[in-house]
């Protein structure tokens, strides 16, 4: 038996960075996403509506309003999974009434260990139109750091 002495070392790994992009009728969720959520066979998505969050949870097939996610062996392949669910876009478009229905819009999100979910706050999207990016709110053009295939240097850590 271990003692009292020893203590768990606490993981980190590193991800890719956390982008959803809602297009007019699906959700693409990018690699960091899939990878935080451990390859989950589930997600449930919870909306925020008041306060304007989203956040995808990693759910058995068990859970109510589960939707399939990740299939099995595909740990190294997945890139993004799609979610094409016009109602459910529709859901989280309605939250955000100044976004324009053909734009697409990116958020980065955060990982919440403690509810194994990534949360993103809609207030902080950015129109998403490949290698140039814009803020919602301003419409003034920014350098995309991302690219188009989404590597950053500033990965996310994911404590397991």
């Amino acid at each position: 038996m271990l003692s009292k002495e020893f203590e768990v070392i606490e993981v980190t790994k590193r991800v890719p960075p956390l982008y959803l992009i809602i297009e007019p009728t699906k959700l693409r969720q990018t690699k960091g996403i899939v990878e935080a959520l451990e390859f989950a066979a589930y997600v449930q998505y919870l909306l925020d509506s008041k306060h304007g969050r989203l956040a995808i949870r990693a759910a058995t097939e068990k859970d109510a309003q589960r939707v399939r996610f990740a299939k099995k062996g595909q740990e190294s392949k997945a890139t993004t999974i799609l979610c094409q669910n016009a109602k459910l876009v529709k859901l989280i478009r309605d939250c955000m009434p100044e976004w324009a229905e053909s734009e697409r819009y990116m958020i980065r999100g955060k990982y919440s260990k403690s509810d194994k979910a990534v949360i993103f706050d809609l207030h902080d999207a950015e129109i998403y139109g490949g290698r140039k990016r814009r803020t919602a709110n301003s419409g003034e053009p920014e350098d995309d750091d991302t690219g188009i295939e989404f590597e950053d240097p500033d990965e996310t850590l994911v404590e397991e």
